[in-house]
């Protein structure tokens, strides 16, 4: 009944809830003094102190939010919290600024939403590599605004961050899987295992130096480390004591070439050197002026491209090797190439096999094309081991360990070639013993015939 006492409890109420207001208007609390002066103006909607104050509130919380939906590129949102802080105050330069922006840049806007849309798929597929550069994308399609922009770097990072993680699980995959495959049956083939950990860590030095690598081992089989059977006993030597003692030897690992170098490989080395007179990567001990041009260079029964290159002596065999990054093999490597652990004879067993070779008794008395006999493939798939060509190694000859067996004085600094060949008649009356896996035949380094060719070998990658 007593009407002003009810009008004085009210008026002290409101000065203390606009002293509330008060506070959080210091504070930038704008939410909780719109919250409190929409309340009063339910009991005092005629009171101009509080309409003032309510639409001061509405301005600035709206105007605030707006402001943050417009930095996190919300603009349709932007939009509609700055609508609401222009009735407010409908003249204000800053909103009604911040809402022709927005409607200029609708096309910028759409765009930018298409492509968030794409990336949160991304994103939810988990495919980060895709969802990464889809963002990189917005970043560069939006520039300052997306720079700017709190929830988009903040999905930026988390996407960056998981695309790290699962790039270096398989980064360590691939660069392994590469790793392995150098030891497997096509080594050259890792360069696709080194390709793809690329993918995930580009520009990874280590990788580039596997990839580089592994690119230099097309058609080179892998030829594990440990021990092998080198030489004969001297009850199964006869007279090539040369041969003997035989000795159990451990050889690094090493590649080789699968197939004997061929004129179609010799003649892109022969025509470099030619065109740019460089070699440095020739013997320091050969002589001046050497060209490399084989001997039977234009004779068509030996310079098919795929057949092996002959005619060449012990200094264009080395310069060919170090020019393509490889070298010689020494007697070791060859021997365990062509024979394997078990000791065999023959690269492909201990029985002769008139099919497995190009030998005088058996050929056309001529050099076939490389790979021409696969029955005759040696323990690690190397090709024409027996017959064909004989091949340069990086050995001088020398006696063996523990050997009875001295070199002549006539032999001494010769090297040594191996394999037999498709004219082993004219010297050796096609003896099969030449093509032995065992049979070492001297030569000066300056030899040249239609029957001496070579292979290459390279060490693996050592990164320090």
């Amino acid at each position: 009944p007593d009407n002003l006492k009810i009008q004085k409890e009210l008026e002290r109420g409101k000065a203390a809830l606009l002293r509330k207001g008060r506070e959080y208007e210091l504070d930038g609390e704008w939410g909780k003094a719109l919250e409190l002066y929409q309340f009063l103006a339910k009991f005092f909607p005629g009171d101009p102190q509080v309409q003032e104050k309510l639409k001061k509130a509405t301005y600035e919380y709206y105007k605030g939010l707006g402001d943050m939906y417009f930095t996190d590129i919300e603009w349709s949102r932007a939009r509609e919290a700055y609508l609401k802080a222009k009735s407010a105050r409908p003249k204000d330069n800053y909103v009604n600024h911040r809402l022709k922006l927005i409607e200029k840049q609708r096309p910028l806007y759409t765009r930018y939403r298409q492509l968030l849309k794409e990336a949160e798929r991304y994103i939810q597929d988990r495919m980060w590599r895709q969802a990464l550069d889809t963002l990189e994308e917005i970043f560069k399609t939006m520039g300052l605004y997306a720079k700017r922009a709190r929830k988009l770097n903040q999905m930026f990072r988390m996407v960056k961050r998981k695309w790290m993680e699962e790039s270096d699980k398989a980064y360590a995959k691939y660069f392994n899987l590469g790793l392995k495959n150098l030891r497997g049956k096509n080594p050259y083939l890792a360069y696709r295992d080194f390709e793809k950990a690329l993918r995930y860590k580009p520009g990874d030095v280590e990788a580039l130096k596997y990839l580089n690598f592994a690119k230099k081992l097309r058609n080179m089989v892998y030829v594990p480390a440990g021990y092998f059977l080198m030489g004969l006993p001297v009850e199964k030597a006869g007279p090539d004591l040369d041969q003997t003692p035989q000795n159990r030897i451990y050889v690094g690992a090493f590649y080789i070439d699968k197939y004997e170098v061929t004129n179609g490989q010799y003649r892109r080395f022969l025509n470099a050197i030619r065109r740019s007179r460089d070699h440095s990567k020739c013997h320091p001990l050969e002589p001046l002026h050497k060209d490399h041009t084989p001997a039977f260079w234009d004779n068509p029964d030996y310079n098919q491209p795929t057949q092996p290159v002959v005619g060449v002596d012990w200094f264009d065999a080395y310069a060919y090797a170090r020019f393509v990054g490889k070298r010689l093999p020494t007697e070791e490597q060859w021997e365990k190439a062509a024979r394997g652990t078990d000791g065999r004879i023959w690269p492909w067993g201990n029985q002769w096999n008139p099919d497995a070779l190009n030998h005088y008794t058996t050929g056309p008395k001529k050099p076939r094309p490389v790979g021409s006999y696969p029955l005759g493939r040696s323990p690690y798939g190397c090709y024409d081991m027996a017959g064909n060509v004989w091949e340069w190694t990086e050995s001088v000859y020398a006696p063996y360990r523990n050997s009875r067996f001295k070199v002549p004085k006539d032999k001494r600094n010769y090297y040594v070639l191996r394999g037999g060949s498709w004219n082993d008649y004219e010297v050796f009356m096609a003896d099969r013993r030449l093509t032995w896996t065992t049979f070492r035949y001297p030569v000066k380094k300056f030899t040249r015939g239609p029957h001496i060719g070579f292979r290459c070998v390279v060490l693996p990658l050592v990164i320090q």
